[in-house]
């Protein structure tokens, strides 16, 4: 069984810049203990270069838990 993450030693081990296709860009919103499953995640806005309209977003949880594995 893994030891829960400690949220006050949790700090962003890469500050994502230029993520960027075409018309679309992903904008980090933040980093932090995903509150289900307890893992390190990023959250990003996927986001119109012209416009700026927020079209949708993505979790990307990085790491695994006995919680996620069941």
């Amino acid at each position: 069984m893994q030891e829960p993450l400690n949220l006050d030693s949790l700090s962003m081990p890469l500050t994502p810049e230029g993520l960027c296709e075409g018309e679309f860009q992903l904008v980090l919103v933040r980093f932090e203990l995903h509150p289900a499953h307890h893992v390190p995640t990023y959250q990003f806005y996927m986001v119109h270069r012209e416009t700026h309209e927020v079209l949708g977003n993505i979790r990307l949880s990085i790491g695994s838990t006995d919680h996620l594995v069941r």
